[in-house]
């Protein structure tokens, strides 16, 4: 249909962007709280106000500059070329959602003042313990009891606020002061502008608003204050008006349907029944659950948290070690970005202007390496550290696995139609994302998965994830354990050596990558 395009890029720019008030709210930014347990409550409560007063910052110069974009199509009557529909109406709308944001924004930073001042930390953050989660209810408590010290927190927010002002004013006459110096050492900016984007990500400020912001500053420092900011308004609209784009929250919404029709159960019930029976049989099951259900979602967040959720519990009542357990599920959550569909293959094909169908099929052949690989470092793990898994368990029978891979021909069928339409030139990417959305809703409304709050919760999901990947890319394009992270890390490394020799394989046999694609109909 000629125009639709348009009406593609339009409608989901606008749609993405309704997202976002609702990822200020729940506050699904992405942070690094790796140090956060040795900050301690009180200092962690107000680097995590910090955090929020950035994020705000960040919000308000998007809405800001996105906002003088409209105003600049709006003076050039800037129009569709097929449809001749005003473009500056929807970049307006654009803006006045990242403004809400920006409101929305400021109400939990000051919640997170409140926190700071009295206190506490968000005792659901991970690395916190049974007992810290206690001496935090207990001051939340007392708190309320006597009464939040509102002034308190008043004087302390608009303290904070005030001085974000005269930091931006500052920053900003500092640049062009230091302007002509600067470009005199660019390595050194960027050396310097790398590090500061490390320490600023370790201390718990998001890492969208990180990269965003401190891009800003670096391309001030080259090309002016004007032109930098003005960049930042550019790239968002460029990214939100990306039709193809428009294949992250159709696979995202594919997923969350999936995980509410139970396939990730499916999935996950099928590689433990295969393999159940060896030693680390659940860990390996883990790993074959997170293939399986990484074809459905393209997430490694949506993937590690849907199979963690299955396994972890399963897992530590059968006696296997910590580190082993959280290890497969965290190596394992990373198949849901190089099984295809995947996230971040969208992005490095939009990034770097390559198909994202003949990416897709490319990475099919890798993945199925990476699986083999975490498999075996599972089976090495387990031979040389008996005591990390349980005795192998009963070999299931013949007709318990059929059984279980005829309750799993929804996953088969999903992957087979998204994967298969694409490797025989029926679906474009974008197709093949709106047909696997499409027929995992159905999935999930036929199995009877929908009833009550299920699909507004699927959407709820969607809106998060959707939130959190974009403002990540506004800002990468401009620069959600009571596990310790310590045992994750040191799980993980057997996982990490497994990949080393993917990479090694891949780089000494990169047919292994591109004959699939040359297959491709279409």
């Amino acid at each position: 249909m000629p125009g639709f395009n348009e009406v593609l890029e339009t409608g989901i720019a606008v749609a993405v962007a309704a997202t976002f008030p609702a990822g200020a709210a729940n506050r699904v930014n992405l942070t690094i709280d790796l140090l956060a347990p040795r900050f301690g409550t009180r200092l962690a409560s107000w680097l995590k106000a910090l955090g929020a007063l950035i994020l705000l910052i960040f919000y308000i110069f998007l809405s800001w500059e996105i906002g003088d974009d409209a105003a600049g199509l709006a003076a050039r009557g800037a129009v569709t070329v097929f449809l001749e529909m005003p473009l500056a109406p929807f970049i307006w709308t654009i803006s006045a959602l990242l403004g809400a944001s920006a409101f929305v924004q400021l109400f939990v930073f000051f919640d997170a003042v409140r926190d700071a001042v009295i206190g506490i930390y968000d005792e659901d953050q991970p690395g916190h313990g049974t007992g810290e989660n206690l001496e935090i209810a207990a001051l939340r408590d007392r708190a309320i009891a006597l009464g939040l010290p509102k002034a308190k927190i008043l004087l302390a927010g608009v303290g904070m606020l005030v001085g974000a002002v005269i930091a931006v004013m500052a920053l900003e006459r500092g640049v062009v002061g230091l302007a002509d110096f600067a470009q005199t050492i660019p390595g050194i900016i960027a050396l310097v502008l790398f590090i500061l984007m490390w320490v600023m990500a370790l201390t718990l400020i998001p890492l969208g608003a990180t990269m965003g912001l401190l891009g800003v500053v670096g391309a001030a420092f080259l090309t002016g204050w004007e032109p930098a900011t003005a960049v930042l308004g550019s790239s968002a609209v460029e990214f939100l008006t990306n039709r193809q784009l428009a294949v992250l929250p159709l696979f995202l919404i594919m997923g969350s349907f999936a995980a509410a029709a139970g396939l990730s159960t499916d999935i996950y019930d099928l590689a433990q029944t295969s393999l159940g029976h060896r030693r680390g049989g659940l860990a390996l099951a883990t790993i074959g659950g997170c293939a399986g259900f990484g074809a459905l979602t393209g997430s490694s967040l949506a993937t590690a948290a849907t199979i963690g959720n299955v396994a972890l519990p399963e897992m530590r009542s059968r006696g296997y070690a910590p580190g082993l357990a959280t290890g497969c599920v965290a190596a394992g959550g990373t198949l849901g970005q190089l099984v295809p569909p995947s996230t971040v293959i969208v992005l490095y094909a939009i990034l770097t202007e390559e198909s994202i169908g003949r990416l897709f099929i490319g990475a099919i052949i890798p993945a199925v390496i990476a699986v083999a690989l975490y498999m075996l470092a599972i089976s090495l793990v387990v031979h040389f550290s008996p005591s990390s898994a349980p005795p192998p368990g009963v070999r299931s029978s013949m007709k318990l696995i059929l059984a279980t891979a005829r309750r799993s021909w929804g996953v088969l069928f999903l992957f087979g139609l998204v994967i298969g339409g694409l490797y025989g030139g029926i679906f474009t990417a974008t197709e093949a994302a709106a047909v696997g959305a499409g027929s995992a809703f159905l999935f999930a409304l036929f199995r009877g998965k929908l009833s009550g709050g299920a699909l507004w919760q699927v959407i709820a999901e969607t809106t998060a994830t959707t939130a959190m990947i974009y403002i990540l890319i506004f800002g990468a394009v401009i620069a959600g354990g009571d596990v310790p992270t310590a045992t994750v890390f040191k799980g993980v490394m057997p996982f990490v050596a497994a990949d080393l020799v993917k990479l090694v394989l891949l780089v000494f046999f990169p047919a292994l990558i591109l004959w699939l694609p040359s297959t491709m109909l279409g």
